[in-house]
């Protein structure tokens, strides 16, 4: 599975891949990353694939460097 991962000015849009159909995906509020972070604990999540227009928390990225392969735009 593949998680793509896009952080806007105000809100952060994701989406789970598997086998190039898209499984989940939705909407959250900046300030719920960390909860989001635990979430995909329960998908099998072997890259990420992060993109940013707007600001992030560095954390968000040791977070998810710590378990995943990561790529970033």
């Amino acid at each position: 599975m593949n998680l793509v991962i896009d952080v806007g000015n105000s809100r952060i849009k994701y989406a789970i891949f598997e086998d190039g159909n898209i499984i989940k995906s939705d909407r959250l509020d900046k300030e719920a990353f960390a909860s989001f972070l635990e979430m995909i604990t329960t998908y099998s999540i072997k890259t990420v694939i992060f993109s940013a227009s707007g600001k992030y928390d560095d954390n968000w990225i040791s977070g998810l460097r710590s378990k995943y392969t990561t790529i970033f735009f």
